[in-house]
């Protein structure tokens, strides 16, 4: 799986060094250690691996990334931001979210840029947008834009993927808990569509994610390159199936 060039080279600046540390430190304690050897990105990533493997089940280690989201940030930030959006239209939310994505997260997973989110990919409103908010005030239907216009980021070549070399780690430290953090919490729809042939991953703002067994992202097998992959001797790591409703519950009671 991924490219067949090799892995550009990342330029970082301060900023970058200190998200990384900020949130390495928090990957850390979630899954119980100190940062030692091997800091900096590859070490992250390592730590990222310690956590898709540390429980039994994808569903374990989708509420552990769940907990380092919520670590992040400080307390009641996701209710105050939630009710901050819902003053605003859909569309403006979803395309301001894009707009801080590719600032926000350059970091983590490399470059990024803005697009419309792809026609495959439903959205929760089918209605024309305005193409800001002035055409918005001036409500002139001519100058309406497609939905999804500027509601979605691809990322050219996550750098997460393709260090971690693991698709459980984007499944289920990335996709999954990232999606069900804007969509449960802050109530902004995102749905990401990682591509395991290039390393793109198309994020949509304004689209509720599918179930995990209608998720097209989960219809692939070990990478290769995986460290975990090399230990199982050909069999499929279970964190990349998904569970049931039925035994989501079982699991958390």
């Amino acid at each position: 799986a991924g490219p067949s060039t090799p892995m550009p080279a990342y330029q970082e600046t301060w900023f970058d060094r200190f998200a990384l540390w900020y949130f390495h430190g928090v990957l850390s304690a979630e899954v119980g250690e100190t940062r030692g050897a091997g800091g900096g990105f590859p070490g992250m990533v390592r730590t990222a691996r310690l956590l898709s493997s540390k429980y039994g089940s994808a569903r374990g280690t989708r509420n552990s990334a769940r907990s380092v989201f919520q670590a992040l940030l400080p307390p009641g930030f996701p209710q105050a931001f939630s009710l901050f959006c819902s003053l605003f239209p859909d569309w403006f939310v979803a395309r301001h979210a894009a707009s801080v994505t590719t600032l926000a997260l350059a970091w983590l997973v490399g470059p990024s840029r803005i697009n419309n989110t792809p026609v495959d990919t439903p959205l929760d409103s089918s209605h024309p947008v305005p193409a800001n908010v002035l055409q918005a005030v001036q409500a002139q239907p001519s100058l309406l834009q497609d939905q999804g216009y500027k509601q979605g980021v691809l990322v050219e070549r996550c750098r997460v993927l393709e260090e971690s070399g693991c698709a459980s780690v984007c499944l289920n430290v990335c996709k999954m808990p990232t999606q069900a953090f804007f969509t449960e919490e802050i109530g902004l729809p995102l749905t990401m569509t990682p591509n395991y042939e290039t390393f793109e991953c198309q994020f949509s703002f304004g689209a509720t994610p599918k179930p995990a067994d209608q998720d097209q992202a989960f219809d692939t097998a070990c990478f290769k390159q995986c460290p975990t992959a090399q230990s199982l001797l050909n069999s499929q790591c279970h964190h990349l199936t998904w569970e049931s409703e039925e035994e989501s519950k079982k699991e958390s009671s």
